[in-house]
């Protein structure tokens, strides 16, 4: 089996170990602020907008204000921001462990706050299948006001509203199934689930 690299996902072979990643294993329900209006960028924009804003206040209250603080108020936004982005709302990552040889299923999820992860045996996993899950939008008022928004900054929002379909690769488990990856396109669920079982079977 050669490695393989998509946009939200990559297989490696390493020393007789395949090691999947991805970013992209879950199914809920998004919000209705779409990612087009409402993302990772703009809420840390939102904290570090807050944090500088919050000391240039209390400085101003405090009738000390002069350029020195403008220029802190100004590094702060610059080095919270990124930093925001790449901790507080950086995105939830999995990476899946499969060795043959030692029988080995390891699933490791790594999030913002929290970390889990899950250590069976081969032979605990009964299958490699896609379920499909249609998200219906429960918010049309909420849907309708972002469009709204939207339009009057001039900018249209493809698919806003519409219904997502979600193709997810489960791992089943003699105790359940776990979710290793999740995607709109059903090929693309396909050819990852046939790069596990192609890894299983043959090794």
């Amino acid at each position: 089996m050669n490695n393989a690299k998509s946009q939200d996902y990559s297989f490696e072979l390493i020393s007789g170990s395949l090691i999947f990643q991805t970013e992209s294993f879950k199914s809920e329900k998004r919000s209705v602020l779409h990612s087009g209006v409402y993302n990772r960028e703009m809420a840390s924009a939102f904290v570090a907008v807050g944090a500088a804003f919050s000391y240039f206040a209390a400085v101003a209250l405090s009738g000390r204000l002069n350029y020195i603080h403008y220029a802190i108020t100004a590094v702060l936004f610059i080095v919270l921001y990124p930093l925001s982005w790449l901790f507080i709302f950086r995105r939830a990552a999995l990476a899946v462990f499969l060795n043959n040889e030692k029988g080995i299923a390891a699933i490791a999820m790594k999030g913002a706050f929290r970390k889990k992860r899950i250590l069976k045996t081969l032979n605990q996993l009964k299958d490699v299948t896609i379920t499909h899950v249609k998200i219906e939008m429960g918010n049309p008022d909420g849907v309708a006001f972002v469009e709204k928004i939207a339009l009057q900054h001039g900018t249209v929002i493809p698919g806003l509203g519409a219904a997502r379909h979600v193709y997810a690769v489960e791992f089943v488990f003699d105790d359940g199934p776990v979710a290793v990856y999740s995607s709109g396109d059903e090929d693309s669920a396909k050819n990852v689930m046939s790069k596990f079982k192609d890894y299983i079977i043959r090794g």
